[in-house]
């Protein structure tokens, strides 16, 4: 919605909105600066444990694992 009102274009974002499968990976996508942020659930926890570079950036609801990701290495 906030895409179809221009909300992102009248801030000078450039924002592609691509509905999740099972044949894409977020996490792939974002560490190899495809896309600059993801969305994850709670394995986001399981790759930052096996030392994957990225960053939590906010949790989307309070009570769902989902969170928004980047990676770190643009730090």
């Amino acid at each position: 919605m906030a895409k179809e009102k221009n909300f992102y274009k009248d801030l000078g974002l450039n924002v592609n909105i691509i509905e999740n499968s099972h044949n894409i990976s977020v996490l792939k996508k974002v560490l190899n600066d495809k896309n600059t942020y993801g969305i994850m659930d709670s394995a986001l926890f399981y790759w930052a444990l096996e030392g994957k570079k990225i960053e939590l950036l906010m949790p989307i609801l309070d009570k769902s694992p989902i969170a928004l990701i980047r990676t770190n290495s643009r730090v």
